[in-house]
Order: structure tokens, then C-alpha cells, then sequence
């Protein structure tokens, strides 16, 4: 799960394997996007595929609404991934 900005800046990336609460704590105030990697082969990053050996590119998901983070504010959110 990477939180990145809308200038596609990672802020933080974790590591999940199934149901689990993620606090992403002292965030400047911003927009920020939610982006789900699916790493099929457990390599700890995100292949590109091959169009040789007909592999396809690791799914990549994101949360439908950008999340708007104000100054002093918390925002709870909950996900779920197809």
C-alpha cells in the first residue's frame, strides 16, 4: 500500500498481507491518493511484465476519491481491495 501525493511523490509505502489497520501519523495537510501494488511473485516491488515471455504487469489498484487531509484533522478510511 503506497500513500503518494498528486504529483505522484511517495509519502509512505507498507507492506501488507491481508486485513490490517494502517495510521500514516504527522501528515503535512494535502491532497493524498491511496495506491494498492499487488506483488504476485513477492519480490517487494512492482514488475513491468513481458510482452516475450506473455507476462503480464502486476495489478495496481486505486482508492476512487483523492483524500483531502486538513491541518489538525484525523480522517478515517476504510479500503477494500478486489
Amino acid at each position: 500500500i503506497q500513500l503518494i501525493t498528486d504529483k505522484n511523490e511517495v509519502i509512505s509505502s507498507t507492506i501488507i498481507n491481508e486485513s490490517q489497520t494502517l495510521k500514516f501519523k504527522n501528515l503535512p495537510p494535502k491532497k493524498y491518493i491511496v495506491r494498492a501494488i499487488f506483488d504476485t511473485n513477492y519480490n517487494g516491488f512492482w514488475d513491468t511484465g513481458s510482452y516475450l515471455q506473455k507476462i503480464q504487469p502486476e495489478k495496481v489498484q486505486y482508492y476512487s476519491t483523492p483524500l483531502e487531509l486538513r491541518a489538525n484533522w484525523e480522517l478515517n478510511e476504510t479500503f477494500i481491495l478486489n
